[in-house]
């Protein structure tokens, strides 16, 4: 693989070898297009060399750190006059677009091509590196919205990769109390071990809040992950084993608060009805361990009151205080 890539590179150096030096720089195509919007700016914008100039530059771009890469600083200082000229006021736009242009038409257009055959949504580097790399993006360049079709389509490309990602990927298996209970099969451990790769794809999930909407968001964390299978897990496990509680609590510390504001009365979100009557299963298993001291279930009690109440579903939560006699 390192020799390929090694490869790769020499020959991207060889890509302008046989093109003369006035068409295989970016600075030299600048300049020639900035001499002319200088001299002739109104038939500089009638013949639409603005538009045209992006797909010129392309060849040149690269999605890596925009700022640190020599075309960036060329195009930044693009038609540059030290002496301000009124009469071309009118056509500023023009130049005011040109690295918006490059980056809408190149930058989502390569960043979504590699999204698609490279970007692995498993992986959490890989994940945050991405959506850290967008949100800059998206932050910087105002021409990256949802309005454009190249950023459409990235966030098109985002959404399917993820979906047939967790569709694909995830698994958690079912095993019988006995499976289980015997560390000779090696159930607990696996199951315990493809619980928490579900977590971990929760959390890149929720790399993409402020870039994905609030409902594609729900969408992926809660039906393709937490009800499909992270309930499912804590279905599975034994009440005896000492982390479900502390699977359920991170779990429930995961999602976020911005979900549960605004909510009036005492339910959660519809689709998290699960996790709360699997909270509660947990509960009532812990609190009817007879291993345990009145104490200990006393706490562990008040521990899944608290991760009801983190939910808001408030009902639950008193509830199951009133039922155990704990103090809310």
């Amino acid at each position: 693989l390192y020799f390929y890539l090694e490869q790769i590179v020499v020959e991207g150096t060889t890509v302008f070898a046989d093109v003369v030096e006035e068409f295989s720089d970016v600075r030299h195509i600048a300049q020639r297009f900035a001499e002319w919007y200088i001299r002739f700016p109104k038939p500089y914008v009638q013949a639409f060399a603005g538009l045209c100039l992006p797909k010129l530059l392309l060849p040149f771009a690269d999605a890596r750190d925009l700022e640190s890469f020599y075309w960036f600083d060329t195009l930044l200082t693009y038609a540059y006059c030290p002496d301000d000229d009124p009469h071309d006021a009118e056509f500023e736009p023009e130049i005011y677009n040109l690295i918006p242009l490059v980056v809408e038409k190149f930058v989502c257009v390569r960043v979504t091509e590699l999204m698609q055959r490279v970007w692995d949504p498993t992986s959490s580097s890989q994940t945050q590196r991405l959506a850290r790399f967008l949100r800059n993006l998206v932050l910087d360049y105002p021409c990256v919205n949802v309005q454009g079709k190249p950023t459409q389509a990235l966030l098109t490309v985002l959404h399917s990769r993820l979906k047939s990602s967790l569709d694909e990927d995830l698994f958690m298996p079912i095993y019988s109390k006995e499976a289980l209970e015997n560390r000779n099969t090696g159930a607990a451990a696996f199951l315990d071990r493809q619980f928490w790769f579900a977590v971990k794809c929760l959390k890149n999930v929720f790399c993409w809040q402020e870039i994905l909407s609030a409902k594609a968001l729900q969408d992926l964390a809660i039906d393709s992950i937490l009800n499909r299978h992270l309930v499912l897990g804590l279905q599975c496990s034994l009440i005896s084993d000492a982390n479900i509680l502390l699977k359920a609590k991170y779990i429930c510390n995961l999602l976020p608060a911005s979900w549960f504001e605004g909510l009036t009365g005492e339910s959660t979100i519809p689709q998290l009805e699960p996790m709360c009557k699997a909270l509660l299963r947990i509960g009532d298993g812990l609190i009817a361990q007879p291993s345990l001291d009145r104490n200990e279930t006393r706490e562990y009690g008040k521990e899944v009151c608290r991760l009801l109440t983190r939910l808001h579903a408030l009902k639950y939560a008193r509830l199951f205080a009133s039922e155990n006699k704990l103090k809310q």
